[in-house]
């Protein structure tokens, strides 16, 4: 009996209060091809994507101005020297998503994949686009039209003042159109069937 009470004594010291690291290894996980890591809204990006990513993409975009900050919300390797990741980019009116291209950890291409703006009512047009990635560096983009008839609107698109109305009191019609955009071996961005004016 003291044989097993010694036993369950040691076993419970042994096992009692060590920490627990929830952090991923990913500067050694992020070498392996195919890898991807994503990170859902709800976390903070802080711990889970490597030092390098965080350095290039955890500033202020003056890119795209205001002072916005982009989040990388997944990263993924293509090969030993190319890598992409998906950038989220919210300035209190539009909410984008970037694809960018990372060629050697330096940023090669970027290519805007995503885009929703809140619309301005008294005009007579709204678009947007989403996507889907259909396989590993591989998107389905769908860019959307919605628009009220040209008759009901002047010529700078606002809808004409006579009718008293707004964008979601009127009929409107939509459109849509796909292209692909997919990242290759070497780190370009190729995309097709992309309209040329959006």
């Amino acid at each position: 009996m003291k044989k097993i009470a010694l036993f369950l004594l040691l076993f419970v010291s042994c096992n009692e209060n060590k920490p627990v690291s929830n952090k991923l290894p990913t500067d050694t996980l992020i070498k392996k091809e195919g890898f991807s890591l994503s990170v859902p809204d709800d976390e903070m990006e802080k711990d889970t994507f490597p030092e390098w990513i965080k350095k290039i993409y955890n500033t202020t975009d003056s890119l795209y101005g205001y002072g916005n900050r982009r989040r990388v919300e997944k990263l993924a390797v293509v090969n030993d020297s190319v890598t992409w990741c998906i950038l989220s980019i919210n300035d209190g009116v539009c909410s984008n998503k970037i694809l960018a291209v990372l060629v050697n950890k330096v940023q090669k291409q970027e290519e805007l994949i995503s885009e929703e703006c809140d619309h301005e009512l008294s005009y007579g047009i709204y678009s947007w686009k989403t996507f889907v990635e259909k396989k590993p560096a591989d998107f389905e983009v769908t860019m959307y039209k919605e628009s009220v008839a040209d008759s009901l609107m002047d010529s700078d698109g606002r809808i004409k003042s006579k009718l008293n109305k707004d964008f979601l009191e009127l009929d409107t019609k939509m459109d849509s159109v796909n292209y692909r955009v997919t990242v290759d071996n070497s780190g370009g961005i190729i995309i097709k069937g992309k309209p040329k004016k959006e």
